[in-house]
């Protein structure tokens, strides 16, 4: 809440004077104690306080503090070079000019709110001076007044502390499931302005947090009680470690006093999460929870991103809190021109190579206009791997479709044949899923380069040609300024043979095709785990604008159903829709409540074929046999939603797909529409099925 107050002002202040840089200094112990300022690419928060910890400002060392001490009035000094009241600070940080106005309580100046120009002068119009000070008189008692609300009495506590530094690290909202060894951090929520999203289990929590942070690439966090709760959360964190979505999962733990000694839901959390975490740490010492959070978090937002995990017993929560609360952590950007060498092979390769593949994987998420740059450029046609599959829209004319389990007959078709000489590997850990069961096609008879910030991917399958190790968007701008623009014209062939009737009931080929003719274009589309998904590889054509999400490497069913209220989150004005089936929805479903009582306008349309079709088809072709459990007894999903005050409708007929935009016009909260078939069209999953012979 009191850096809510302060970017506030500071915001103000910037459109009043336009200088960007804005701070607050405390003055306590006879110097300047820095407290918050905006965030700059001039002076960022963490360096500014590094600086002033490392060379405090005295007070009584410093004239022009001395003079504003003293006699409690605003001073504006607009050449620091040819001023005799300049200090040495000003031209440490590269300041020109500066307006520095005292912060008054009760007779005495206790603070200074500084705004410097650095590197270009600016004149501060005296009408400019006098919206400021008005600023700063009006602001600056509310925060006062919000810091002692928070801090009187027992809300000086380090869950205060953890939530503060959560906060001015972009944190809005957490995901979870209250308990009482969580119970401080619930509570603190009542004075920092970070909102809990409650979710039906603290699996759900886990999968919001890593959906948010993977489309997000902000930090996502989850928090449950120790014990049950972190193991209810374990398929949720391992997706998030196979996703390399940077996510903090917080846990409580007993009191320092009772451990070991058999207490309620006491168990070694650290230990169960260190191999599905970058960290995982109990931490026993209330003097440094705030930098174990802060190196958490760093090692979370470093790439290769990923979770980390702190357990912290509820009396440490409770604790006084003897910290400084960190600066907002920033992460340095790889630099390209460590890996030019390598660059420079590829540029070579590639200026030789007449027709060459670019594959697209989920590391290019974002970057969608770069990569259609370089494919135009070259005119080289794009595959997308199952997960990268929404960076590149449907419609662009050199996209071939999915390549990996039920990809496109066009890319497999084009990989296969001897045109390529040459291919581009954006972003792809190149898995299973992604290269039809490890086959070497990708690779065998071509030049390979494969680009990804995360060494670890690099020759991991096949022993690539050249290997980059950079930023991906980097990369790309490096190849398109040093190669010669392609005079050959790519013409995509049609992308899949037309539909044929070979079932009974609904098409779920036929609504795939359709529906993003009835969404919105923006859409945000997500896909759970069941044999539909490879319905949604192969036919789902997205258009521009809109994007698709999917953890396919760790494949865990009901991830999205509840995923979809992360990226809901991350993207609040986009449509989100998810494809499910009746297994996933039986295993996850219950967050579909949580979308209610939030009133989430997120569309599910679940598959109901009541049974475990991948289960069934996969056995029957496997060992030409199948168990009676496979198949399930037919329950109305529709029904069983609309009973608990969710609008749902079901459709059992491929002409009745029109239902739907009618049914979604208006949408004030989630919508469910049940697609009820018998399981009788054929999906295209054998790659995975000869995978398992």
């Amino acid at each position: 809440m009191e850096t809510k107050i302060l970017d506030e002002l500071f915001t103000k202040i910037a459109d009043a004077t336009k200088v960007v840089d804005v701070a607050y200094h405390e003055i306590a112990d006879g110097k300047l104690n820095p407290i918050h300022k905006t965030d700059t690419s001039l002076l960022g928060i963490e360096t500014w306080k590094k600086e002033h910890k490392k060379n405090p400002v005295y007070i009584e060392h410093t004239a022009i503090l001395q003079e504003i001490v003293t006699e409690k009035k605003t001073i504006v000094i607009m050449d620091t070079h040819s001023d005799s009241r300049s200090a040495n600070e000003f031209f440490f940080f590269g300041i020109e000019s500066i307006m520095i106005i005292p912060v008054i309580q009760n007779n005495t100046v206790v603070g200074i709110i500084v705004v410097p120009s650095i590197k270009s002068p600016h004149f501060f119009t005296q009408k400019e001076i006098e919206t400021c000070i008005e600023l700063v008189n009006h602001y600056m008692p509310k925060y006062f007044e919000s810091f002692h609300s928070v801090n009187d009495g027992k809300k000086n506590r380090i869950a205060d502390g953890i939530l503060s530094f959560l906060k001015q690290n972009g944190v809005d909202f957490v995901f979870g499931v209250p308990a009482g060894t969580v119970s401080p951090i619930f509570d603190a929520m009542n004075d920092i302005d970070i909102k809990p999203v409650i979710t039906k289990n603290e699996a759900g929590a886990a999968y919001m947090a890593a959906r948010y942070a993977s489309v997000s690439k902000k930090l996502g966090v989850c928090i449950g009680a120790g014990g049950v709760g972190v193991n209810n959360m374990i398929n949720g964190i391992a997706d998030a470690m196979r996703a390399k979505s940077p996510v903090l999962v917080i846990s409580g733990y007993v009191n320092r006093k009772y451990i070991g000694k058999g207490a309620l839901q006491e168990l070694d959390t650290e230990h169960i999460l260190k191999p599905i975490t970058k960290y995982s740490k109990t931490i026993l010492d209330e003097k440094c929870v705030l930098s174990e959070l802060e190196k958490a978090v760093r090692m979370a937002l470093t790439p290769p991103c990923g979770p980390v995990h702190l357990s912290i017993p509820l009396d440490i929560q409770l604790s006084e809190r003897f910290e400084d609360i960190p600066g907002k952590v920033t992460i340095p950007q790889k630099d390209y021109r460590d890996s030019i060498a390598d660059l420079n092979k590829a540029v070579s390769v590639i200026s030789k190579e007449k027709f060459g593949i670019i594959m697209v994987g989920k590391g290019c998420r974002g970057l969608s206009k770069e990569v259609m740059e370089l494919s135009e450029h070259l005119q080289w046609p794009i595959i997308v791997t199952p997960e990268g599959k929404g960076v590149v829209p449907g419609t662009f004319p050199l996209n071939l479709g999915t390549y990996g389990y039920c990809g496109s007959d066009a890319a497999a078709q084009y990989v296969e044949s001897d045109l390529a000489t040459c291919i581009l590997i954006l972003g792809s850990s190149l898995g299973e899923c992604s290269t039809c069961n490890f086959s070497d096609s990708l690779v065998r008879g071509r030049k390979s380069i494969h680009v990804d910030l995360d060494n670890r991917e690099l020759s991991k399958v096949f022993n690539t040609d050249i290997n980059i190790n950079c930023d991906i968007k980097d990369a790309i701008a490096f190849i398109l300024n040093n190669t010669p623009k392609s005079a050959n014209h790519f013409e995509r062939p049609s992308l899949n043979p037309p539909y044929i009737k070979n079932h009974e009931g609904l098409s779920i080929r036929l609504f795939i095709e359709q529906i993003t003719k009835i969404l919105p274009s923006n859409t945000f589309y997500l896909s759970d785990l069941g044999e539909y998904m490879n319905f949604v590889f192969k036919y789902l054509e997205l258009p521009e604008g809109s994007d698709f999400e999917i953890n396919l490497n760790y494949a865990a069913m009901g991830s999205s159903l509840a995923g979809a209220i992360g990226v809901h989150y991350a993207y609040k004005n986009r449509p989100v829709a998810v494809f499910a089936g009746d297994g996933s929805f039986y295993m996850n479903g219950s967050e579909i409540i949580t979308a209610m009582e939030y009133n989430l306008p997120i569309i599910y349309f679940i598959v109901n074929n009541a049974m475990l079709a991948y289960v069934e088809h996969g056995h029957q072709f496997l060992y030409g046999r199948v168990l009676d459990g496979f198949k399930t007894r037919r329950i109305s999903i529709a029904d069983m939603m609309n009973s608990i005050g969710v609008k749902s409708i079901s459709i059992d007929k491929t002409e009745d797909i029109h239902k739907i935009k009618d049914f979604i016009a208006v949408i004030d909260g989630p919508r469910v529409i049940e697609l009820v078939t018998d399981g009788s069209e054929k999906a295209p999953i054998m790659d995975r099925l000869k995978a398992l012979k």
